[in-house]
C-alpha cells in the first residue's frame, strides 16, 4: 500500500521535476537568455517657470504703440510707433542746418550761454545733449528747442572740466557738430534732466569717462575722449547696427529700458524727422550700454495730494533773446508725471502734436 502511495506522489512530481532540471542545465551548446534589465521609474517634476515681472513703463502719447525691440548690454531699446504719423517734417535738424549753412552757433563770451543764428525759413531743432565742439569749450545742450529763423540764446552746459582757451592754439568762435560723435549717453543727460546743474554735469561726465578708461593726455576732463578709445568705438558701431533695424516706416522715438524699467525716451512728431535724428540717439544709448549703467534714476512716485491742499503756480519765465542774456533751463527738467518720468515737450504755438518730447525716470521736485 505504501510502496503505491509513493508511486502516485513520484508521478505528480515527475514534470516540475524535470522542468527544475531543465533551467539548472541548459542542452549542451546553447546560450543562457540574456538577464532581463527592469528599469526603474524615476517621478520628475517639472519646475513652475517664474513669470517675469512686466515692463514698469510710462504713458505713451495717444495713438502711440510699441515697435520691434532690440537688446544693447543691460538695456532694451523699442521703437515706438505711430501708424497715421505725418511722414513729412519743415523742422531742419542741427546736422542738416550746418551742412546747408543754415545755422550758425558761435560764442557769448559765458560758458552756459551760446549763440544760434539761423537763415532761411525753416526752424532749426536742438535735443536735449547735442554736442557742440569747438569754441573756448565743448558745450551740450541743456534742454530742446525750436530755433525760429533769427537769432536766439540758446542754454549749454560746459562739457569739459578745465578748458576755456582756444583748441590746438586757434581759436574759431564758430561751433561745429561732430557726425562721428552720438548725443551724451544716458549718464550725462540724468544729470541735466534730474539736477540740471553744471557741477552735475561735469561729475557725470568724469564717471563715463573714467569707466570707459579714456585717455585725456593734456587734462581737460573732456567727454568728446570718452570716445577715442577705440575699443569703444567697435563696441558702439556693432551695437548701433543690430539697433537701426528696430526702425520701420512708422517709427516715431524711442524708448529704453533697463531691469523691465523705463529709463528714457526721446518721440517726435514726424517719421521722417525720428529718420533723421535715429542714427545719434541710437549711438548715445549703445554709448550708455558700453559704459553699462545709470546712475541716479531711482523712481519716486509722490504722495497723492489731499483735498484741501492747492498748489501754487509757478511763476512764468519769460525768455530773453538779446545776445548775452540766456533763458536758464529748469531744474530739474521737464515736469514731473504720474508714471515716475521727467516729461518736457518742445513744440511751436499753433502745433497740436510736440515736435519732440523728451523723457526721463525721475525725482519729484522737493
Amino acid at each position: 500500500m505504501r510502496s503505491r502511495t509513493n508511486m502516485l506522489l513520484t508521478m505528480a512530481l515527475a514534470p516540475l521535476l524535470l522542468c527544475l532540471g531543465c533551467s539548472e542545465a541548459p542542452p549542451p551548446g546553447a546560450t543562457a537568455p540574456a538577464p532581463v534589465k527592469v528599469k526603474a521609474k524615476l517621478s520628475v517634476t517639472k519646475p513652475v517657470a517664474t513669470p517675469k515681472p512686466a515692463p514698469l513703463t510710462f504713458t505713451l502719447p495717444p495713438e502711440h504703440v510699441f515697435g520691434a525691440e532690440v537688446k544693447l548690454g543691460e538695456f532694451t531699446v523699442k521703437a515706438v510707433n505711430r501708424y497715421w504719423a505725418g511722414p513729412h517734417t519743415t523742422t531742419l535738424t542741427l546736422e542738416e542746418a550746418f551742412e546747408q549753412k543754415l545755422c550758425t552757433i558761435s560764442e557769448t563770451g559765458i560758458s552756459n550761454s551760446v549763440v544760434a543764428e539761423v537763415r532761411g525759413k525753416y526752424p532749426v531743432l536742438l535735443l536735449t545733449g547735442d554736442m557742440l565742439i569747438g569754441g573756448r569749450q565743448d558745450r551740450l545742450v541743456a534742454h530742446s528747442m525750436l530755433l525760429e529763423p533769427g537769432t536766439t540764446i540758446v542754454p549749454v552746459f560746459c562739457a569739459e572740466i578745465s578748458r576755456w582757451t582756444p583748441e590746438n592754439g586757434e581759436y574759431d568762435e564758430t561751433f561745429k557738430r561732430d557726425r562721428q560723435s552720438p548725443q551724451v549717453d544716458l549718464n550725462v543727460k540724468a544729470a541735466v534732466y534730474q539736477q540740471g546743474t553744471q557741477a552735475a554735469v561735469w561729475s557725470a561726465i568724469s564717471q563715463v569717462t573714467a569707466g570707459l578708461d579714456s585717455p585725456d593726455p593734456h587734462g581737460t576732463g573732456s567727454y568728446r575722449l570718452a570716445f577715442d578709445a577705440p575699443t569703444v568705438q567697435v563696441a558702439i558701431d556693432k551695437m548701433f547696427l543690430r539697433a537701426r533695424k528696430i526702425v520701420c516706416a512708422f517709427t516715431v522715438g524711442f524708448a529704453v529700458y533697463r531691469d523691465n524699467e523705463i529709463v528714457a525716451a526721446d518721440i517726435f512728431d514726424s517719421t521722417q524727422l525720428l529718420d533723421h535724428v535715429a542714427d545719434k540717439l541710437l549711438r548715445g544709448y549703445a554709448m550708455t550700454a558700453v559704459y553699462g549703467d545709470v546712475t541716479n534714476w531711482k523712481i519716486e512716485l509722490p504722495e497723492e495730494p489731499t483735498k484741501d491742499e492747492t498748489k501754487t503756480p509757478e511763476p512764468r519765465r519769460v525768455p530773453h533773446n538779446a545776445p548775452g542774456t540766456y533763458d536758464p533751463p529748469p531744474v530739474p527738467l521737464g515736469e514731473f508725471q504720474q508714471d515716475g518720468t521727467l516729461r518736457f515737450e518742445c513744440r511751436r504755438t499753433p502745433d497740436v502734436h510736440p515736435i519732440h518730447t523728451g523723457i526721463f525716470r525721475g525725482k519729484p521736485k522737493p
